[in-house]
């Protein structure tokens, strides 16, 4: 009985969630102009107690970080309108899904894994996984065996690197290019400092 009572709550909450799904806004039909596009961004969500930040260690797991670091900073890239591909610049992995909806960062790119539909519902982005259809979520970092997981967080908000330093990130990429907010931010710091 109680299974039983379990498993309809389960479906009536996902059910709920598709329904609320129904009223977003499809992001290409306000980013068509913007194919090609890349952001630097923090993916950053949480919940009332804590604030978290999408993180791609160099060994391919995903997790929820308290603090950003340089393997918080990723490169939002729109193929399309409302299609994105996420990579993480300090490991250079992407992010991708398998068919049983577990996040992992991986070297080479397969679009039927590493391809996210992107929404926007009331002012925060959603990444719909290409298998299921179900958001990406997080869980918090460190989530101790025979403790009560927390809640799915999977309302992001790509907020602009503006805290991890760029000279941690240029040494693991050297030779390629990247002026980014954090050298601008630096800059017109500097200057209100000299006046």
């Amino acid at each position: 009985m109680l299974a039983s009572s379990s498993s309809s709550f389960v479906w009536l909450l996902l059910l709920l969630l598709f329904l609320h799904l129904s009223d977003c806004v499809p992001i290409d039909s306000v980013m068509a102009p913007f194919s090609g596009l890349v952001r630097e961004r923090l993916l950053y969500t949480g919940n009332r107690r804590q604030g978290l930040f999408m993180e791609i260690d160099a060994d391919g797991s995903v997790q929820a970080s308290p603090d950003p670091s340089s393997n918080c900073v990723l490169e939002l890239r729109s193929l399309s309108p409302g299609k994105t591909i996420i990579q993480g610049v300090r490991t250079s992995l992407f992010l991708c899904v398998n068919s049983q909806g577990h996040l992992r960062g991986q070297r080479d790119y397969v679009e039927e894994d590493c391809t996210f539909r992107e929404l926007l519902m009331d002012s925060y982005t959603l990444f719909l996984s290409p298998h299921t259809g179900l958001p990406v979520s997080l869980r918090f970092k460190g989530n101790k065996p025979g403790r009560r997981r927390g809640p799915l967080l999977y309302h992001f908000l790509p907020v602009m690197n503006n805290q991890v330093p760029q000279k941690y990130l240029d040494s693991v990429q050297p030779g390629r290019l990247r002026l980014s907010v954090v050298e601008v931010a630096e800059v017109r710091h500097d200057d209100r400092n000299r006046q």
